[in-house]
């Protein structure tokens, strides 16, 4: 795989793993990236060695229905789309340039996975969720891009600190904030969602690596 693939990948699996769920409400979205830190300063040197430019704030497209969800990486270190089903333990990384994609695993297993699942049909404090973070805390009401939402802080069990400002609705944070950078819902729109959208295209054949 390589570095701008490596990198469109851990960017697009490190987006919050959550599924859409039984209550849950389809939609769509353009999610609004900007990259710092060390994943910033990756993407400038790459730049600088392929005297391309690549920027640190760009918009990709999100779409969720059900268990399933679809990113359309139109612009920053890869095109192409990812797509991952919750119900599953595999993702794919659709690459229509060479009608090809590569598998990857997706989502939480185990526990993880069972509080996950609980919480998306139920909706309710995403502190429930103590196996994906051992460390949560409630903070204030807060309206992200018009739509209402609670934000949280937490840690994973690696001791990774970030800010989630979750809407009931969506079941889906409209602001994720950590050391890598900020992602950010805008111009959300609800409604039902193809079912072509989360599936492997006619024609493509998997990649090795």
């Amino acid at each position: 795989m390589g570095s701008r693939l490596k990198l469109a990948y851990a960017v697009a699996v490190s987006c919050w793993a959550g599924a859409a769920f039984g209550q849950a409400t389809p939609f769509s979205a353009d999610m609004v990236m900007t990259v710092t830190g060390e994943a910033a300063e990756q993407m400038k040197r790459m730049a600088g060695q392929t005297k391309e430019p690549m920027p640190t704030t760009y918009t990709w497209k999100l779409y969720r229905s059900g268990t399933k969800m679809r990113i359309d990486m139109s612009s920053g270190p890869q095109q192409g789309s990812a797509i991952a089903d919750l119900a599953g333990e595999k993702g794919y990384l659709l690459q229509p340039r060479t009608n090809t994609y590569l598998e990857y695993g997706s989502g939480e297993k185990g526990q993880e996975r069972v509080e996950m699942l609980q919480y998306l049909k139920a909706g309710g404090d995403l502190c429930q969720l103590r196996t994906k973070y051992p460390s949560c805390k409630k903070l204030g009401a807060e309206v992200v891009g018009g739509r209402p939402c609670q934000s949280y802080e937490v840690s994973s069990k690696s001791g990774a600190r970030e800010t989630l400002c979750m809407d009931e609705r969506l079941r889906y944070p409209l602001r994720e904030v950590k050391k890598s950078g900020t992602t950010e819902l805008r111009n959300v729109v609800e409604g039902a969602q193809p079912g072509s959208l989360f599936e492997i295209p006619g024609g493509y054949t998997k990649s090795g690596s």
